[in-house]
């Protein structure tokens, strides 16, 4: 589980227009939170249990939230939503509205962005902020405070009377080294790891992905500089020393991450991290610097073990570099973790064997697998819908990245593809109780843990789930 990211960005330019500004992390719970380490059958089953503390009122939760709205009475309260938890953020804003109906609620993130109307058909809710946060919503508190409303506001959508306005939208941060630094605000003493963004944006175009919705598929990159200052802070801070890089590509530009490792290096920072990065991309020389600088996880998005779905996904990518690479990585003494998505709309009885083939014959450590989810905004969600296999009535908490009951493959029906695809989480299960990866963590980065002792602490325990 990773610690929350847009917010502390949006909290730090709040704190630095002066106004006070506080960030709970409502998903993170010590007593409840699944394991890293459990099995796929048993996360899809897990599933349900999600769904139904949505339908409980009286889950511990939903106090916790009451009980802080009351004790921190705020003028204004802000709520990140993607689309498989809409309807827990559109119970959020509610309950706020019964704390307090005075209490204005905004909401942004990716679902608002990519329909406002969705999440403004609640009374509850009485903005939304369409892309980045940071400035506009710094101007909806600054408006606010002074008695005024949401008018001339770019990038804001909100009800004038029974009717949707929607403010033009707002520019990206040409520069996001301008931004006020987040690390004052940044989490991770519960699971001994702290999120960061390098970058912006990603000039792909899968089409299975809304980033393009949110960035416009306009990279930009923080300054090794700023990074580093920021690791830093957050080490200053928390005593966290452990990180993940939460880009979707983190190694779009190599010379920029090379920069940015040689700097660690020169600094002499301790620290270990982990990135999401693109295996097409990498190279000996990247990989040996990334080690040095702390690296112990890459994270390969590989999705298919089919090129021809691969293609369809519009992923620029190819399979057969997939392994070669994770040679390198292994070579390099740096835990390898695979990321497959199954249940992709051009997938076929044989491109899902292949996934299950691959997923086997790969020498990664870890397999992590998604059900594949259309969101709105993505190209696959726009075909599901004009083929008639999608409608907009669909209900969000339904389905999710581990939702057993999403079957969205045209092509197969229900019953041949829950067999296909229980027959890959058969195939990641095997992978994953070999054990390798807190294994390989633990090994590989011994001496980092033998000087560090409580981080290891706090990772054995996010680990484990204990």
């Amino acid at each position: 589980m990773v610690p929350p990211l847009a917010l502390p960005y949006i909290a730090a330019s709040v704190a630095a227009a002066g106004h006070d500004v506080t960030i709970h992390d409502a998903n993170y719970n010590p007593a409840e939170r699944l394991a890293a380490i459990d099995e796929g059958a048993s996360l899809l089953d897990k599933f349900h249990k999600y769904h139904g503390s949505l339908d409980s009122g009286t889950h511990p939760v939903w106090d916790e939230c009451r009980a802080l709205i009351r004790t921190l009475e705020p003028d204004i309260v802000g709520l990140t939503v993607l689309s498989p938890v809409r309807n827990s953020a559109l119970r959020l804003a509610e309950i706020c509205r019964e704390v307090n109906p005075d209490i204005k609620v905004i909401l942004g993130g990716y679902h608002p962005t990519v329909c406002p109307e969705d999440v403004l058909g609640n009374d509850a809710v009485d903005a939304a902020v369409r892309g980045e946060g940071e400035i506009t919503f710094t101007e909806i508190v600054g408006r606010l405070s002074a008695g005024g409303g949401f008018d001339d506001i770019d990038g804001v959508s909100f009800r004038r009377g029974a009717e949707i306005v929607h403010n033009p939208d707002r520019d990206l941060v040409k520069d996001i080294d301008t931004l006020p630094s987040a690390a004052d605000f940044i989490s991770g003493c519960e699971t001994g790891k702290a999120a960061l963004h390098f970058a912006r944006g990603c000039p792909y175009a899968c089409k299975f992905c809304a980033d393009s919705t949110m960035w416009r598929r306009k990279p930009r990159f923080h300054s090794a500089e700023r990074m580093v200052g920021d690791i830093e802070t957050v080490v200053d801070k928390l005593g966290v020393r452990e990180f993940t890089f939460v880009d979707g590509t983190f190694n779009l530009n190599r010379r920029r991450v090379m920069e940015l490792c040689r700097m660690i290096v020169d600094r002499k920072i301790h620290i270990r991290w982990d990135a999401l990065v693109r295996a097409d991309s990498l190279d000996e020389e990247l990989v040996a610097l990334c080690r040095r600088a702390g690296c112990s996880q890459m994270n390969l998005g590989v999705e298919s073990g089919s090129q021809y779905v691969i293609d369809k996904l519009n992923k620029k990518t190819d399979l057969d570099t997939i392994e070669d690479d994770i040679k390198i990585i292994r070579k390099n003494h740096i835990a390898s973790v695979s990321f497959f998505c199954v249940g992709m709309p051009p997938e076929r009885k044989e491109d899902l064997r292949a996934s299950r083939d691959l997923i086997l014959k790969l020498k990664h450590d870890y397999v992590i697998m998604n059900i594949f989810t259309p969101f709105r905004g993505t190209a696959f969600y726009d075909e599901l819908v004009s083929c008639g296999f999608l409608d907009d009535s669909h209900d969000y908490d339904s389905y999710g990245y581990k939702a057993p009951t999403n079957h969205f493959v045209p092509g197969l029906t229900q019953e041949e593809y829950d067999e296909l695809r229980d027959e890959i989480v058969q195939a990641v299960d095997l992978v994953n109780k070999r054990g390798k990866l807190p294994l390989k963590l633990l090994f590989y980065n011994f001496g980092f843990y033998a000087r560090y002792p409580g981080q290891l602490w706090k990772r054995l325990r996010s680990l484990l789930g204990f």
